[in-house]
């Protein structure tokens, strides 16, 4: 960045020069107003159909290893030949490219570029001299010298796009951080770009803490925003975005499922969900819509099974409570001995569901002190052999009753057995008394 003394000098040669005839100063003042009408009816001209444009710089931007680099030579492979990105996206045309990338090596890129062309069916010759890649040194945008290299390099290729790949390593020096040094950087770099479409990459300020909210199965799947890039300026310098963040962790078995999040000034927008098989180069691209949809079904799913688990653990939970007995217990026993902590109803359904399925039955039993109680319960495996315990002891009780009560009953003279019959004096005791006392 210049000083103040280095800009009052600048602004002295320009003053000199002007005076001397040798530059014109341009006015800034525009055209009438009346004249844009001819531009009312005036077509879009699109590098890649209803996604970008050709005239507006594009930013890519991406969460931390979420295949930005790889997208990009896609694109550049896509618009050098004039085929489909991603295998879906139309490009118009085939143009000439340049693609300048800090993020590998010539090794890297070859390797890439062959899966690119392979997927498409074409050959390294089928580029036809309209893609270039410098892997090996990467310019400094703050330096005039590296930008003159990029002009010239534009000019002497007559390149329509510059893919810039990425963006950190060209702002040596740089607050980024303060829009007002950032923004005159990024001016000078399209300065030294235009007439070509500049494409820049860039990363977002941190990666996912955690993936828990964006796996598959969950339907609060956070789409990526331009907030989530890190430093200033940045996308207010751009007309056009992709977003791109992973929704769940790398495997690393070369399958990336990205969430994407394009838009432009245009009007063009979307969100998209895409597969992207490495190893073989394929993508399956779908509407976030779409992806939404099935999050929302793949939730209830989980939702749906892991009920099932937990009600399966409830039964199991409290039938190893009465595995052991083979007499009835009340319920709230069977619900200490179940052990279902934090159970919030839990054990009253499954006590249900285990009686509505018979599991486990209702029988009177005989509590601790010796009474009857109607409401015990025993598992189904044991009933027959309690049943069987209690019939039996139900006979022997009645055996018992009977012959207590046939021993109590009085023999057939109408006398009680082991007493004699005492012989009645029909005097009365006055009359006892009188003859006394005679």
């Amino acid at each position: 960045m210049q000083t103040l003394v280095e800009q009052d000098a600048a602004r002295k040669r320009l003053w000199n020069a002007e005076n001397a005839g040798k530059v014109e100063i341009p006015s800034f003042g525009g055209i009438d107003a009346a004249e844009l009408q001819a531009y009312v009816g005036q077509s879009v001209s699109w590098l890649v159909s209803d996604v970008f444009t050709d005239d507006e710089p594009l930013i890519i931007g991406a969460a931390r290893k979420s295949c930005k680099t790889l997208l990009l030579f896609d694109l550049a492979c896509a618009v050098a030949t004039g085929t489909d990105w991603l295998k879906t996206f139309h490009v118009p045309q085939r143009r000439r490219v340049l693609f300048v990338t800090g993020e590998t090596n010539n090794r890297r890129s070859a390797l890439h570029l062959q899966k690119c062309l392979a997927s498409r069916a074409l050959t390294w010759d089928d580029l036809g001299g309209c893609l270039r890649v410098e892997a090996k040194e990467f310019p400094s945008f703050t330096k005039g010298l590296d930008l003159e290299g990029v002009r010239r390099t534009v000019a002497e290729h007559k390149s329509e796009v510059v893919i810039l790949d990425p963006l950190f390593r060209g702002m040596q020096s740089v607050d980024a951080s303060k829009l007002f040094e950032v923004g005159p950087v990024l001016k000078e770099l399209q300065a030294a770009v235009f007439p070509a479409l500049m494409i820049l990459s860039h990363h977002f300020t941190k990666p996912l803490k955690t993936f828990k909210a964006m796996e598959p199965d969950s339907a609060d799947v956070q789409l990526p925003s331009l907030d989530d890039l890190t430093g200033a300026g940045i996308a207010e310098s751009c007309g056009q975005w992709w977003l791109t963040r992973r929704i769940e962790r790398y495997r690393y078995d070369d399958r990336h499922s990205l969430l994407v999040e394009y838009g432009g000034r245009e009007g063009q927008s979307g969100a998209l969900q895409i597969a992207f098989d490495e190893k073989c180069w394929q993508f399956e691209v779908k509407s976030a819509s779409e992806f939404r949809q099935a999050a929302v079904l793949a939730k209830e799913e989980q939702r749906s099974k892991q009920a099932e688990e937990q009600r399966e653990s409830d039964r199991r939970a409290v039938m190893r409570a009465l595995r052991n007995c083979k007499t009835p217990m009340s319920k709230e026993l069977v619900k200490g001995r179940a052990e279902m902590k934090n159970a919030r109803g839990r054990f009253d359904n499954a006590f249900a569901e285990l009686l509505r399925d018979e599991s486990v039955v209702m029988r009177r039993y005989q509590d601790t002190c010796g009474r009857w109680q109607a409401m015990g319960f025993i598992l189904r495996e044991h009933v027959a052999e309690y049943d069987a315990e209690l019939q039996a002891k139900s006979e022997f009780d009645l055996e018992s009753e009977a012959l207590v009560v046939s021993e109590s009953e009085p023999v057939a003279s109408g006398k009680k057995p082991g007493k004699k019959p005492t012989k009645k004096s029909g005097k009365k005791p006055a009359q006892k008394r009188r003859q006394a006392e005679a």
